[in-house]
């Protein structure tokens, strides 16, 4: 199986969704200007807050799954220790 067909968007599509995928993005922060907040913190109501906050959370998380990867990460023979039988 190549990569192409692992993916779940085929890739006559997937530079389409990733172009509507960031002009939604675009357009909810954009609409940010027009919405009154009431925001717990100070900070919290700075423009494009709740943005950065959230792709700094993911990429966070992301890199904090990797170190606990390289944690968890077993053998290639783990479950088979003499392949050769």
């Amino acid at each position: 199986m190549t990569q192409e067909e692992k993916t779940a968007i085929p890739g006559s599509w997937r530079s389409r969704f990733i172009w509507i995928l960031a002009a939604g993005l675009l357009i909810l922060l954009g609409a940010e200007v027009f919405i009154h907040k009431h925001p717990p913190f100070a900070w919290a109501g700075t423009y494009g807050f709740f943005a950065g906050y959230g792709f700094f959370s993911s990429v966070l998380l992301v890199l904090v799954a990797k170190g606990v990867r390289l944690i968890l990460m077993r053998n290639k023979d783990y479950y088979d220790p003499h392949p050769d039988r």
